[in-house]
């Protein structure tokens, strides 16, 4: 079983890009679901068993605008409970990256080392990493390589991120290998143009996809992985 897990929903639209005229006409929600459901056909296909937090516009848990803040780390346990009770055997969480400089780019998957299946862990974000770079340039995006990091790299102050890492004030963390996966800003205005069309969300949906089969089926993975990763982030913003 393949866990995937489409972030935010409902009035949690996550990261979200404002037109000319400062309305907002992309959010991270729709997105994150459109590829979560065609990674899901994807692996369909190819034999595997999958499972998704959510196959529409909402949350697992009730909550209203005034308690986002506050009821997000229940929400996210929701669907953390839901990922450890299938029994999965990994767990992707599907995402894009906002920052309030839209200036900012690039493709970055996040993975939690301190976990018992840490090595696990930073071998499917590698894997991942690789393949959606790939992919994107193979749809003539040529992405910043942000890398694949540990998840403490994002400076959230109450240290791992729940979704795939393990916090004291966390009562029940995945049980499994996961990633968080961030290929594009969608605060960018570029990336935000590249995420309206069709071949790059069908080239973010296949950069998981190569990635996760990878991961079950090449076991000769060793450092020199590290070489399909470009090193040197040569690639502009």
């Amino acid at each position: 079983m393949i866990y995937l897990d489409p972030g935010h929903g409902g009035i949690d639209s996550g990261a979200a890009h404002r037109d000319a005229q400062g309305h907002v006409d992309l959010e991270e929600k729709n997105l994150s679901l459109a590829v979560a459901k065609r990674l899901a056909e994807l692996l369909n296909v190819a034999g595997y068993n999958v499972l998704l937090s959510r196959d529409g516009d909402y949350t697992l848990t009730k909550f209203n605008a005034r308690e986002t803040r506050d009821r997000i780390k229940e929400e996210v346990q929701a669907r953390v409970d839901l990922a450890n009770g299938s029994g999965a055997a990994i767990y992707i969480a599907l995402h894009f990256n906002g920052y309030s400089d839209p200036r900012l780019a690039g493709t970055a998957t996040y993975y939690c080392q301190e976990r018992p299946f840490g090595e696990q862990n930073r071998r499917l974000a590698l894997l991942v990493q690789a393949s959606m770079l790939r992919n994107l340039r193979s749809v003539g995006y040529l992405p910043r390589d942000r890398g694949a990091k540990e998840d403490r790299g994002i400076g959230k102050p109450y240290g791992h991120l729940f979704t795939i890492g393990a916090n004291a004030d966390f009562a029940r963390p995945s049980q499994m290998p996961g990633i968080l996966g961030e290929p594009l800003f969608v605060t960018n205005d570029q990336e935000a143009r590249l995420l309206k069309e069709k071949a790059v969300l069908e080239a973010v949906a296949k950069g998981y996809f190569d990635g996760i089969v990878s991961y079950f089926t090449d076991r000769s993975f060793d450092a020199t992985l590290r070489l399909m990763v470009d090193p040197f982030n040569r690639y502009p913003e």
